[in-house]
């Protein structure tokens, strides 16, 4: 009886190495083809990024695009300035109302101390 469970598992062995190669058969196939997919979109990512920057080295060479850009710029840095002034305003006139209130509450914190 011990003969027989040697062979036995030495069948059960034989049967799932097939398996595992139709398994691994199967496996490299997708492995290929997920690979080749990868490959396809790198490929289309290198283009795009190639194709992008010879848009932006077309239109930097372009005076006329420089000169709109130097003009956005412009703009943007004018808006940028006014909004800061006007930041600046508000804040300094909340500095000052916050000083008359201050200076009010002090009085009036002197006066009840007088009146007492």
């Amino acid at each position: 009886m011990d003969l027989a469970d040697p062979v036995e598992g030495g069948e059960a062995d034989a049967e799932p190495k097939t398996e595992s190669l139709a398994e691994e058969k199967g496996t490299n196939r997708k492995e290929k083809r997920k690979a080749m997919k990868k490959m396809k979109r790198k490929q289309t990512r290198k283009e795009m990024a190639l194709k992008e920057r010879e848009e932006e080295e077309a239109i930097l060479n372009d005076p006329q695009e420089l000169m709109k850009i130097k003009l956005m710029e412009q703009e943007e840095a004018e808006r940028s300035e006014r909004e800061r002034k006007l930041f600046e305003e508000r804040e300094r006139a909340w500095i000052e109302a916050m000083e008359i209130k201050r200076k009010k509450q002090i009085e009036e914190e002197e006066e009840k101390r007088n009146g007492e």
